[in-house]
């Protein structure tokens, strides 16, 4: 796949004109307010009431909503609420919704901080709200109760993402948007009229517009529709059932197969049992985290940029992703991370960065700024990452796993047991392809040696909770710091390893004193292209493997996709993008270069 087919058109995410007019949130742009002065009682008036949604989630296993209009959140929060009294602990909620031009975390802050709903939602919502970066955002929320998935991108795109890739259906449409006279994109009959292809038995739509615009392409589509009668500033609200054939969600496994214990096989396995899949791990030896995923110290950080490339959306997402559930599973805070330019990662690209997240996710640092928080004397402006975090392999890996629907086996105990062939299965297994893999394209992966080592300094003048990044990382961790990791395409003699990181550590600290105290070494599986390799091979085969150096954030966010797929739901990235990451990349490289072998 060459670099043309990886660029991609996008959305530009616009900054909505917005003031506060009697304290309300009020469009410049649309010339209309984001909400009611009863914000959250017209949501209960308008959709929670008439679409009957606090009985219908007692009894759905998985309900699904689709919002257009995500504006202040409004429904969202006061929904979710709704939601958590009434629905079974086991439960899920996918909340869908869209947004052309997203508030920004300061504006959203304002405006949910004043209504009357719980804190702990609000604040868990506003703290893992996505960057304004055009996308796919997913976030698991509420103990992994609450899926939302944001487009940030116009709605036109956003729905015809959801027809292309999603087989479940929509059991609640919401539309919420801007007027139909002022937003008239948003309420346009190509749209309206498709909503009845995905709407599941006892489906509904609800709406503050009964405009003619609105209503005729709903009957024409096959729903009944009314005319409620019930709000002082709205004479009438909209609600439509569906009175056609509604369409039938694909049936969904009940039982999957993971094979490979790190960070890539716990993923899928915690992925899948939030959809009420049964899992049977199986590694080597009955346990996780029992290869390099066992690393005693890594960091969660992101290879950010702001290219159209797949390749760079696909990490970017995998980092917004990853990071936040990753915090959630584990309960560890974020301990944040310097990076420091160097050859793959240049000021010019940092600092394009900064322009593009706010400053919950990175700002610009001076070498005054940076020499404060370490005590050293970097000659280097940097960029802070304060949600990157320090975090332990065999710990991650644990958490993952924690849940009753996960059955851990090794892998001698499931090959005496025998499997179905048609049954399920992800091969998370790094570089190691089991039997299965028979169906499998080939895939141009090497094995790369690293290592990391621990050290004290008797002086303690190093001072930092912070990772500082460069061409490698130093972590401190119980007053220690871990250093690495080295790329070993050949093989190092002994004692090599450890020498580059004491020089690399003694280089950036200028420090001499350092005592080492222990090694890790493990072995990366990376493809050529340095991408993972996401997806299905075979009708019951799907992988996550070659997440190189990248596994705390691309296989998180790889294992959510390959569960999206095999349920038919939703992936949390474009399908545009998928190309990037597929297995069948390869063939498709091959056929371009058929005299080179496949490695």
């Amino acid at each position: 796949m060459d670099r043309r087919s990886l660029e991609t058109s996008r959305h530009e995410i616009t900054q909505p004109k917005v003031a506060f007019v009697d304290g309300r949130l009020y469009s410049k742009t649309y010339n209309d307010f984001y909400a009611d002065t009863d914000a959250v009682g017209e949501c209960r008036r308008v959709h929670i009431s008439p679409a009957k949604l606090a009985p219908r989630f007692r009894e759905s296993p998985c309900f699904t909503i689709f919002e257009f209009g995500f504006g202040a959140a409004v429904n969202y929060l006061t929904i979710a609420e709704t939601y958590l009294k009434n629905a079974p602990s086991t439960a899920r909620l996918r909340f869908i919704s869209c947004d052309s031009s997203p508030l920004d975390h300061e504006l959203l802050t304002t405006v949910v901080k004043k209504l009357d709903l719980p804190h702990e939602l609000v604040s868990e919502f506003l703290f893992d709200y996505p960057p304004l970066v055009e996308g796919i955002h997913r976030r698991l929320l509420q103990n992994e109760r609450i899926e939302l998935t944001l487009f940030f991108s116009d709605v036109q795109s956003a729905l015809q993402e959801f027809l292309s890739t999603d087989s479940q259906g929509v059991d609640a449409w919401i539309l919420d948007g801007f007027t139909p006279d002022r937003n008239p994109s948003m309420w346009s009959t190509s749209l309206l009229s498709q909503f009845s292809s995905r709407t599941k038995v006892g489906g509904t739509v609800t709406s503050f517009s009964v405009a003619e615009k609105v209503r005729r392409p709903l009957e024409d589509s096959g729903f009944r529709v009314e005319r409620i009668s019930h709000t002082k500033h709205k004479k009438h609200t909209l609600f439509a059932t569906l009175i056609q054939l509604p369409m039938e969600p694909i049936s969904t496994p009940k039982q999957v197969k993971v094979l490979g214990g790190g960070f890539a096989g716990t993923s899928i396995a915690r992925a899948l049992t939030r959809r009420q899949i049964n899992v049977t791990l199986c590694s080597p030896t009955g346990t996780v985290a029992d290869s390099t995923s066992g690393i005693p110290v890594a960091v969660l950080h992101g290879r950010l940029s702001t290219s159209r490339q797949s390749s760079v959306q696909f990490r970017n997402h995998a980092y917004f992703y990853s990071q936040p559930w990753i915090q959630q599973v584990t309960k560890l805070q974020a301990s944040g991370a310097i990076h420091i330019p160097c050859e793959n990662m240049p000021w010019t690209r940092l600092q394009d960065i900064t322009t593009q997240l706010d400053s919950r996710w990175c700002r610009r640092l001076d070498r005054l700024e940076i020499n404060n928080f370490f005590n050293l004397p970097i000659q280097s402006n940097g960029v802070l990452f304060p949600r990157s975090t320090i975090l332990e392999g065999p710990v991650l890996c644990q958490a993952m796993v924690q849940h009753p629907l996960i059955d851990i086996r090794s892998t001698i105990e499931r090959e005496q047991s025998g499997s179905a062939i048609e049954e399920v299965k992800v091969l998370a297994t790094a570089f190691s392809l089991p039997k299965e893999a028979q169906f499998a394209s080939p895939v141009e992966m090497i094995k790369v040696e690293g290592q990391i080592d621990c050290f004290t300094s008797p002086t303690q003048s190093y001072r930092s909770d912070l990772a500082l990044i460069r061409t490698g990382y130093i972590a401190p961790h119980n007053e220690k710091f871990w250093v690495g990791s080295t790329y070993e395409y050949q093989p190092w003699r002994d004692s090599q390893a450890m020498q580059h990181n004491l020089e690399t550590l003694q280089t950036t600290t200028t420090l001499t004193d350092w005592k080492h105290h222990a090694s890790f070494r493990g072995i990366r599986a990376v493809t050529l292209d340095k991408l993972p390799i996401v997806g299905r091979v075979a009708p019951t085969i799907w992988l996550n493997l070659g997440h190189g150096s990248s596994g705390t954030t691309t296989a998180p966010f790889g294992a959510e996709i390959i569960a999206s797929q095999i349920v038919g739901e939703l992936p949390p990235i474009w399908s545009k993008h998928l190309g990037a990451i597929v297995p069948d990349r390869f063939n498709i490289r091959q056929q371009r270069r058929p005299s080179l072998p496949l490695k």
